[in-house]
């Protein structure tokens, strides 16, 4: 009766907790091997960020940020859990503070969103404790996640910009170390 009980749940946390990225799929990683993929998923978090600065758009933010536009300063995450949840709050609140001192807006781009969602959104929709802030605007402070990041910055290229990184990572997982670090990033 107890395991039975457990039996699902912990069926669902296993799918749940154990679905490959995309990025992580196209690199060669399984379910598996996917034990090597936090080195791939550090080396994953710099590489994207030098890939969005191709946009002609953005450059290298020189304050506490990672990309800065004209309007716009970017905090950039590869992954949704990045930031820990109970820091989350306290590190959104400091950029909105920044961003609203500078006259800017302020977005928070995640590359892999929970179930590789793809969103454009007020921030206050992905941590609805921002919208407690009196500096807080849903208009001046976005989330973009997924695909829209790409298109938010590429604009019409986006498929082609996100379709070069799967090759490139598909090409570099094929040449993987044993320890399943990416040789050529």
């Amino acid at each position: 009766m107890v395991l039975q009980k457990y039996e699902e749940k912990l069926h669902k946390d296993r799918i749940a907790n154990n679905i490959l990225t995309e990025y992580e799929n196209a690199f060669g990683f399984t379910l598996s091997t996917r034990v090597g993929s936090r080195a791939f998923n550090n080396t994953f978090g710099y590489l994207i960020e030098e890939i969005l600065l191709c946009s002609s758009n953005i450059k290298k933010a020189e304050r506490e940020y990672d990309f800065e536009s004209e309007k716009i300063l970017y905090e950039c995450k590869s992954k949704f859990n990045t930031v820990k949840g109970s820091d989350l709050f306290s590190t959104l609140q400091k950029k909105i503070n920044l961003a609203n001192r500078l006259n800017k807006k302020f977005y928070y781009i995640v590359i892999v969103d929970k179930k590789n969602e793809s969103r454009k959104m007020p921030l206050g929709k992905f941590c609805k404790k921002i919208e407690t802030l009196s500096e807080y605007s849903p208009k001046k402070n976005k989330f973009i996640s997924g695909d829209k990041v790409y298109r938010h910055f590429f604009g019409n290229d986006w498929r082609l910009v996100k379709n070069l990184l799967l090759g490139f990572l598909k090409k570099c997982g094929e040449e993987k170390s044993s320890d399943f670090f990416p040789k050529c990033l």
